[in-house]
């Protein structure tokens, strides 16, 4: 083995950890590139929420990300359609390489904010020569009085041609579940709740071109008294391993997520 592969390899080791949802950077668009890419792909609704990032590892290109309002979208429907656009683009010229595009259905379960979008660069080595991006949507989904929800849910995403391919499509990396009686329904009780947040590493083994990815959660049990403050009550981790099956990874469905182990039965 090369000494230069040797360095890659432990660097894939190295967990990928995510800042806390209030300590991200803020990631300012200039008005002007919204209004131009808007305008060129057609689109007349309200921006939601937006986030521009330079790539550390090319300071030539940049990631444009934003979540506006379907213009054919009623302002009386329950169900609210938003358009979801991530777009590569070329800095100063402002000509766009890459893009990709999604519907998205905002409802009561389902909110949508100015801070909703945020560009994670983190070195995401899928090969030791391509490197991936992700997008962050910090979307929480959980019915009214629910006893769970999930929320920041991550895309990653490669280039091919002129298009962006989702390998990684809306995973959830948060966690959160009523341990005791729902508070809502329950007002009585003094609430436990668990909460997981996800981390990333890349290993060495690798299916189809790409190495897997190890998705590992710690979880706290806390217990909330009257005046607000927090007890840790108990912490446990869980991990689940995706691999590439050719065309994206391979993610189980939300209920085997953190872990099998983490839904009551």
């Amino acid at each position: 083995m090369t000494r230069s592969l040797t360095r890659f390899l432990c660097v894939l080791f190295i967990g990928i950890a995510q800042p806390a949802l209030a300590e991200r950077s803020r990631q300012p668009c200039p008005p002007s590139l919204l209004l131009q890419l808007q305008h060129q792909f057609g689109e007349t609704g309200e921006l939601r929420s937006q986030a521009c990032k330079t790539l550390p590892n090319n300071a030539e290109h940049m990631v444009v990300s934003y979540i506006a309002e379907a213009s054919d979208t009623h302002p009386s429907d329950t169900s609210r359609l938003r358009h979801w656009r991530v777009v590569l683009m070329e800095q100063q010229r402002r000509h766009i390489l890459a893009s990709y595009e999604e519907v998205i259905d905002e409802d009561a379960g389902r909110t949508i904010s100015e801070s909703t979008v945020w560009i994670d660069t983190a070195p995401y080595m899928l090969t030791p020569t391509q490197r991936a991006f992700a997008i962050r949507l910090d979307i929480e989904t959980s019915p009214s009085y629910g006893d769970g929800g999930l929320s920041d849910y991550m895309t990653l995403f490669v280039t091919e041609g002129h298009a962006l391919k989702p390998v990684i499509h809306l995973l959830p990396t948060r966690f959160w579940y009523f341990r005791s009686p729902n508070p809502c329904l329950y007002p009585s009780i003094s609430p436990v709740t668990e909460r997981a947040q996800s981390t990333f590493q890349l290993l060495p083994s690798q299916h189809h071109g790409y190495f897997d990815i190890h998705m590992i959660s710690t979880a706290h049990t806390t217990a909330n008294s009257a005046d607000g403050s927090e007890t840790l009550l108990s912490q446990r981790r869980f991990s689940n391993t995706f691999a590439y099956n050719g065309k994206e990874y391979d993610i189980p469905g939300w209920e085997l997520l953190p872990s099998p182990q983490w839904w009551p039965e």
